[in-house]
């Protein structure tokens, strides 16, 4: 890791490090997104373990596990903010995509916001939520945020930050799913295709994906795009059921 440090250190002279069984760099939030993509794209660590966040109290960050499926090399980076009334650092999502998900799961349990994350929902908790459970300075009082017994709230839209050229962070949000644009469309046991129940599952569906559903048979769950218009017309899923059924049946009379 000799070599890796100094080369960073020509790179990035305001980096520090910490020896340990991993190597951490610590950078500032600034150069975070450079000094990430100078590690996947020229020192081969293109696999990202995970995202840490941490509360020291006096500052609110991130620290960035980074490995090489080449080399099995191990490098940590940390980035921190000082602001604890609004934290922000930059995202690297676009460098990973499964970053998206772990700055997700920081900001619901830090609070801390990603400037360039298309998608700034919590992740586990409601969007009613009051406050960060893993921040030193969260009010556990179970009076604000009471057990629930009625299905989960979540949004249809989401917020991003985005970074303007003078610098300033502007806040936009989007739309995620439309009223109608998601359908889980659901045939199962002796009820055919045709005989389906329909509901909205925007909550539990992929976003941005036009006209999918989920189809749920005897035999397994078979998933196909049908548009709303197709539904209850009659179509190969007809077949798919009546073979399902005939296995079952011929399976139930072997065994009897």
């Amino acid at each position: 890791m000799a070599e890796l440090q100094e080369k960073i250190s020509k790179r990035f002279p305001g980096a520090t490090f910490e020896e340990g069984e991993t190597l951490l760099i610590n950078i500032a939030d600034s150069s975070l997104h450079d000094l990430v993509k100078a590690l996947r794209d020229e020192h081969g660590f293109d696999y990202l373990v995970t995202i840490v966040g941490f509360d020291r109290t006096t500052a609110l960050g991130c620290v960035y596990y980074l490995a090489s499926t080449k080399t099995q090399r191990l490098v940590s980076v940390s980035a921190q903010t000082t602001d604890r009334d609004n934290p922000m650092l930059h995202s690297i999502a676009d460098l990973y995509r499964v970053a998206g998900l772990y700055e997700r799961e920081v900001y619901d349990f830090y609070g801390i916001v990603f400037i360039g994350n298309p998608d700034m929902r919590r992740l586990f908790l409601n969007i009613d939520w009051v406050g960060y459970p893993l921040r030193k300075d969260y009010d556990s009082n179970p009076e604000l945020n009471p057990v629930s017994i009625e299905n989960e709230r979540q949004s249809d839209t989401t917020t991003e930050w985005v970074e303007m050229p003078d610098g300033k962070v502007e806040k936009r949000e989007h739309t995620i799913f439309e009223e109608d644009e998601l359908l889980s469309i659901s045939a199962r046991s002796i009820r055919p295709p045709m005989a389906c129940c329909v509901s909205a599952r925007r909550s539990m569906a992929k976003p941005s994906r036009k006209s999918m559903s989920t189809w749920g048979i005897s035999t397994g769950v078979w998933r196909s795009s049908v548009k709303t218009s197709d539904i209850c017309r009659p179509s190969i899923s007809w077949i798919v059921w009546i073979i399902s059924q005939l296995i079952t049946t011929t399976t139930a009379f072997a065994y009897a």
